[in-house]
């Protein structure tokens, strides 16, 4: 964690602002196909939620170690 925050914890940031777009990208097309679609719903919008979560936060749980 990154304790040197004014705002608290947050968690480090482990991915470049490529990525970051990548995902955010991704991650909205997921949800928006989540939300319209009608195969695979819940999966689609858990995979679209985790990628916005990884754009906005820089922080991505898998590569954390």
């Amino acid at each position: 964690m990154n304790e040197n925050s004014s705002t608290g914890n947050k968690p480090a940031v482990n991915v470049n602002n490529t990525e970051r777009i990548i995902s955010a990208v991704a991650g909205g097309f997921l949800l928006i196909n989540a939300i319209t679609g009608k195969k695979a719903r819940f999966l689609k919008a858990g995979a679209g939620a985790f990628l916005l979560y990884r754009a906005i936060t820089g922080n991505c749980l898998h590569t954390a170690h």
